[in-house]
């Protein structure tokens, strides 16, 4: 008996110790997991709305406010709640949506309602519709002709949006300009779009088939009109050197009318006769149309001709001896070359009426001193509408030397020879005088000195 109390006792002993152990893990996990609250942002999905409608105005996210055990609050994630708005079998209009986020319960966590817990939507359908085109034509065509109907390619736009802003519109209008033309009008343009009420209305955010549309009108002639062209009708040459370049009428055809049989029969009108024969510029003048019997200008009596002129561009070769510019005084020159050869452009007639004179090639010495040096040669014409197209040399080779003058050369020259006593005793008065300066100055002194002594012996 006394073993199985005392083994009674000991369990009781070891139960006790196991719950008070328990209870003091319990409070002091509770002592540390204390109570925290967080905010947490979650995006708002959109359930249940037709394939036709949209949907405008809805929150794109909300927040709740969870609170609990921090271990349990820092371990959530926005992963673990979905925010819904059910939009299912609501009519197009405007509606008060809730807003749920689920789960509803989590356990040991207490969390708030959605911050916006509802929303106020516009729900719309969206539509297509086919919007006509339409053109407006201003202006006239040319005299002798009609408008045709405009062809508009293609002549509907299809345009997709909310119901709210496509069903307003009720056409897309083109406006086309014309200022006299005579055939065809082809364009491409860009549509206004207009309400019943003729009021523009905007079409940026909607969907288009197409932005930009081709206008073509037909511009037919009126019978018993004709546009019928017009040449020039001209005689004689220009004068020697001198060629046409171009001529040209201003309007190169005319409107006329008559019988369509005989207006079908003429390819071209002529103008009078213009007599071109020794001109040498260009000009321009009236002149009338000579017209068949039984036809009529419907607009211009006569137009206008102009003519180009210019001068057969030729070509020249002359030689010319340069001439020196600018030598300072006291100096010479001496040139590497007689001739510098220059090439020259200009009017036929011109180049061949040029003359030694009306050419000219400078060599400018300006500053230049004794030495040698390159000087480009400087070539010029006096005769106007010819060019130098070049010269060969283009550098010529100056050598620049001082002026020697007799004085100069006798004292560069001066030397004395020693002469004979005898000679320079014999020589009497002024002759032997002469004599000595003779053979000084003169190379040849001694051969002439040598001569007098003999005839002088004899």
């Amino acid at each position: 008996m006394s073993t199985a109390r005392t083994m009674t006792s000991h369990l009781v002993t070891l139960l006790f110790s196991l719950l008070a152990a328990l209870v003091i893990w319990v409070v002091a996990i509770q002592q540390q997991d204390v109570q925290k609250s967080n905010l947490l942002t979650l995006p708002v999905q959109v359930e249940g709305l037709a394939a036709d409608s949209q949907i405008a105005d809805a929150p794109e996210e909300v927040q709740i406010r969870v609170e609990g055990p921090t271990s349990i609050i820092d371990a959530l994630t926005t992963d673990q709640f979905t925010a819904i708005m059910d939009v299912t079998d609501l009519p197009s209009g405007m509606h008060e949506v809730q807003i749920q986020v689920s789960p509803q319960e989590i356990d040991r966590v207490n969390r708030g309602i959605p911050s916006p817990s509802s929303a106020q939507v516009t729900i719309e359908r969206i539509i297509t519709k086919d919007i006509p085109v339409n053109v407006d034509v201003r202006g006239e065509v040319a005299r002798g002709y009609e408008l045709g109907d405009p062809f508009v390619d293609p002549g509907e736009i299809q345009i997709t949006g909310i119901a709210s802003r496509v069903e307003p519109i009720a056409e897309a209008r083109i406006d086309i300009f014309l200022d006299g033309p005579r055939e065809d009008v082809t364009r491409e343009r860009t549509p206004i779009f207009y309400n019943r009420l003729g009021e523009t209305v905007s079409v940026s955010g909607l969907e288009l088939s197409t932005r930009v549309v081709q206008v073509t009108i037909p511009v037919d002639q009126q019978a018993g009109f004709s546009v019928i062209p017009v040449i020039v009708d001209w005689v004689g040459q220009p004068a020697t050197g001198y060629r046409v370049l171009s001529v040209s009428v201003e309007p190169d055809s005319v409107l006329v009318t008559g019988r369509p049989t005989q207006l079908d029969q003429i390819s071209f009108l002529r103008t009078e006769t213009i007599d071109i024969n020794g001109l040498q510029d260009s000009f321009f003048t009236q002149a009338a149309i000579n017209l068949p019997d039984g036809l009529m200008l419907e607009d211009e009596q006569s137009v206008l001709v102009s003519f180009e002129i210019e001068p057969i561009i030729s070509t020249n070769v002359v030689r010319k001896t340069p001439e020196i510019r600018n030598l300072e005084i006291g100096f010479t020159t001496t040139l590497d070359i007689d001739q510098v050869v220059v090439f020259l452009a200009g009017p036929f007639d011109k180049l061949e009426a040029l003359t030694d004179d009306d050419i000219l090639v400078t060599l400018d010495l300006l500053g230049l001193m004794t030495g040698t040096h390159r000087i480009t040669a400087n070539p010029s014409v006096l005769v106007t509408d010819i060019e130098v197209r070049s010269v060969q040399p283009q550098t010529v080779t100056v050598t620049i030397e001082p002026i020697i003058t007799p004085t100069t050369a006798i004292t560069e020259t001066l030397s004395f020879v020693p002469l004979p006593a005898g000679v320079v005793s014999g020589a009497s008065g002024h002759a032997g005088a002469g004599l000595m300066v003779m053979m000084a100055v003169l190379p040849a002194g001694q051969q002439i000195f040598s001569i007098w002594r003999g005839r002088n012996r004899s």
